[in-house]
């Protein structure tokens, strides 16, 4: 395993480093252990886990691991730390409850500890919840200010719907790898002009599944002096990242687009784009673009990473 793969492990490697330390300091104690401390050290073990599980998800550079599946996780991060939360509070609350009515129900404990267990941890979740949701979504709340503003002092076309002919490029047009798709099959007559008429054609390849088993060499059969970059989409038709043919390495037959990937910075440089709802006009893409510093605005139908596109805005057509 190299070490960009070691990185991806590095923050949950490191909380369940730190759970099990504090497990070894419990029972290293010279006083025997109670409930009461064993439940508050699960509690810190299992939010330092948690906490850093979800901070593997933020580290985009260098390794930003989830490049496939960046749509579909922000479309469940939500729902997933929240209810990760809610679990954590309903876990201490029923703790707490069962600490005060089962163990003690004659009150030789104060209810004041199992009570300030509570106080004490359920601010910690909800902070939590509040701070990953935000850094998640900051990116979301730019880009609706974007469009929303617009670009007030642009030229006449800013008006200019983005589903123009004359700046969208149709998804159709556009230089693009299938995930699973079919390989474009090569036409022998042009290769080989002597070729008989009724040559049969080469049989249909498939791409792979997963974008880091494309081969760099059929990323680089689609290159030539126009077509500058590649758009790899999945079989919805939903972008998973642009390959830039500058950014190309040496490669050798078997090579992959994971080499391009682990290649300097081309890992975050190939999500590096954003969607526009098709109701947007130039101006707007024109505002994303300068704001973000985007090559690549996609259009789809109301804006969103996980939607089929309908066309592509590179940066020249918004000039």
């Amino acid at each position: 395993m190299d070490a960009a793969r070691w990185l991806k492990w590095l923050p949950a490697l490191g909380a369940l480093a730190v759970a099990l330390i504090l497990l070894l300091l419990f029972y290293l104690r010279n006083v025997p252990p109670d409930w009461s401390s064993a439940v508050a050290l699960g509690v810190i073990a299992a939010f330092v886990f948690v906490v850093a599980v979800t901070l593997q998800f933020a580290v985009r550079d260098p390794v930003e691991w989830f490049t496939d599946n960046e749509a579909r996780l922000r479309g469940k991060l939500a729902p997933l730390v929240i209810g990760i939360g809610t679990f954590g509070i309903l876990v201490i609350a029923g703790g707490v409850i069962w600490g005060i009515t089962v163990r003690s129900p004659d009150g030789s404990v104060d209810p004041s500890i199992y009570l300030g267990i509570l106080s004490t941890v359920v601010p910690v979740f909800a902070t939590w919840v509040g701070a990953v949701i935000a850094f998640f979504f900051s990116n979301e709340s730019f880009r609706q200010a974007a469009i929303a503003a617009g670009a007030t002092t642009g030229p006449s076309s800013d008006s200019e719907p983005v589903t123009s002919p004359t700046r969208m490029i149709p998804v159709e047009k556009i230089t693009a790898i299938t995930l699973g798709g079919p390989k474009p099959v090569p036409d022998a007559k042009a290769e080989n002009p002597d070729a008989a008429d009724a040559t049969p054609p080469a049989p249909t390849e498939l791409y792979p599944e997963t974008l880091d088993a494309v081969r760099l060499a059929d990323v680089a059969r689609l290159l030539n002096n126009t077509v500058t970059r590649v758009v790899v989409l999945d079989k919805n038709k939903v972008v998973r990242a642009v390959l830039r043919g500058r950014l190309l390495p040496g490669h050798t037959a078997e090579d992959t687009v994971q080499k391009y990937l682990e290649h300097e910075r081309n890992q975050a440089d190939s999500v590096n784009f954003n969607m526009l709802p098709e109701t947007a006009t130039i101006g707007d893409a024109r505002a994303m673009a300068r704001i973000f510093k985007l090559a690549d605005i996609f259009v789809t139908m109301t804006g969103q990473r996980d939607e089929a596109i309908k066309g592509w805005l590179p940066d020249d057509k918004l000039l």
